[in-house]
């Protein structure tokens, strides 16, 4: 242990007030939940959140209709939807409408397999 070390163990052991040793309690309490959950993290650290299988069948459910994730009505969704398919945004010219949109590389090597 270092001397800081010691000095802490020693004003906790001094310590009288209830207010003190709560403090103190409290914060042990804390740093021990933040080293299981630093334990935690190293324990896992490396692994895909999820299986191969799972984030390959959700790509290509979206590849296959975007349009699905479109009518869920939910902003998040639909905000998801046009940066996994469009590459930029939306051009708009007034007078003109929308420019061409850029898509981006699945949409552009799908394009190709007809």
């Amino acid at each position: 242990m270092t001397k800081l070390g010691l000095i802490l163990l020693d004003r906790i052991v001094d310590a009288e007030s209830d207010n003190i040793i709560s403090a103190y309690e409290k914060r042990i309490g804390q740093l021990q939940l933040d080293k299981q959950v630093m334990q935690e993290k190293i324990a896992n650290c490396g692994r895909p959140i999820r299986d191969f299988d799972k984030s390959f069948r959700t790509a290509m459910d979206f590849l296959t209709n975007p349009y699905q994730l479109w009518i869920t009505g939910r902003m998040e969704d639909r905000h998801a939807m046009m940066k996994l398919t469009f590459a930029d945004k939306l051009g708009y010219v007034r007078g003109e409408g929308f420019r061409t949109p850029e898509t981006t590389l699945p949409f552009k090597a799908l394009r190709h397999c007809h």
